[in-house]
């Protein structure tokens, strides 16, 4: 029941007394403080425990600064989430200054173990020294609007906190923004191609919403496997209607020598419009396979392997964002 009541408060906007009440009608008689309690002690834990059953973290972060209200005072934001819309990490900063920006990326670092290949910001001129020391090997990404993916997760996180009626402790503005994700997905990686993945993307209600192709390339290394992100990938609607994501900033990779060559480039077009004639004429995987699928409530996260890969997925497997 505290799991149950931990996860309605975090995947809808409900307040600690709409829980109350809720759990008041199936029975249960439970303060709202203690609810915020719950709240306070189980999140941290639950997202821990979560991180494990994620996908491979992308190789592209997507960084920026947001302000909120904790206790009264105005405080910043630091997130930064990938291609995939997954969060990469959370910082709660009294400062907007490049000790702030080089504290929040150097914990990113240490605790993913993986090296994005390109990173993308407003532009705040506090990024570009800390990249160029912390991730010189990076391509500092600051074009107007591609920084996107960012502002639209930044409004997530203040939709969900309208109901709270602000935060009070900087515990609280660190735990709340970790914890959204996209509502789920059903994540395919044929074993045969490691050339793309495909997405099955679930609704808030568990509907079915359409599959995202990504494009990459996947380097076996024992129980181990990187992902490199192609860029280009695909959004196909279930109505088989297709449509190229991220165009632009492809065009801007190619030739440049951290990527691919005109060649490749040419090359992974050509397996992304493979793939659309596949949707257009309704072929595996856009057959309608797995487009009902609901994971077996009595299901149990499987044991990690003994290698340090400890966020490598298999070829078929489940993501609750």
């Amino acid at each position: 029941m505290i799991v149950l009541a931990v996860r309605w408060y975090l995947r809808f906007n409900l307040s600690y007394r709409d829980v109350e009440e809720l759990l008041v009608e199936r029975g249960v008689e439970v303060d709202h403080v203690t609810v915020y309690r719950w709240v306070q002690r189980f999140t941290p834990l639950l997202a821990d425990a979560a991180r494990f059953a994620r996908h491979c973290p992308g190789d592209r972060w997507f960084v920026d600064e947001t302000y909120v209200k904790v206790n009264g005072v105005w405080k910043y934001v630091y997130r930064a989430v990938d291609q995939h819309g997954q969060v990469i990490d959370v910082l709660v900063s009294a400062r907007r200054d490049a000790a702030a920006a080089r504290r929040f990326l150097h914990r990113a670092l240490t605790t993913l173990k993986v090296t994005p290949s390109e990173v993308v910001t407003d532009a705040a001129p506090a990024y570009v020294r800390v990249l160029e020391d912390l991730i010189p090997s990076a391509w500092h990404h600051v074009e107007r609007h591609a920084n996107n993916p960012t502002e639209a997760d930044h409004s997530q996180l203040k939709h969900r906190l309208r109901p709270m009626r602000g935060l009070r402790t900087d515990r609280t503005a660190q735990t709340i923004p970790d914890t959204w994700r996209l509502d789920g997905a059903l994540i395919y990686q044929p074993a045969q191609n490691d050339a793309q993945s495909v997405w099955w993307i679930f609704g808030a209600d568990g509907g079915f919403s359409g599959w995202y192709v990504n494009l990459e390339r996947r380097v076996h290394d024992g129980a181990d496997i990187d992902v490199f992100d192609a860029e280009l990938d695909l959004l196909v609607t279930p109505d088989h209607q297709w449509r190229w994501k991220d165009e632009e900033s492809f065009a801007q990779k190619t030739g440049h020598p951290r990527f691919w060559s005109t060649a490749e480039a040419v090359a992974i077009r050509e397996r992304g419009l493979r793939l659309a004639r596949l949707a257009e004429t309704r072929s595996f995987p856009f057959d309608g396979t797995w487009c009902d699928f609901r994971p077996d409530p009595a299901w149990e996260p499987p044991p990690l392997p003994a290698s340090d890969g400890a966020y490598r997925g298999e070829h078929v497997g489940t993501a609750r964002h």
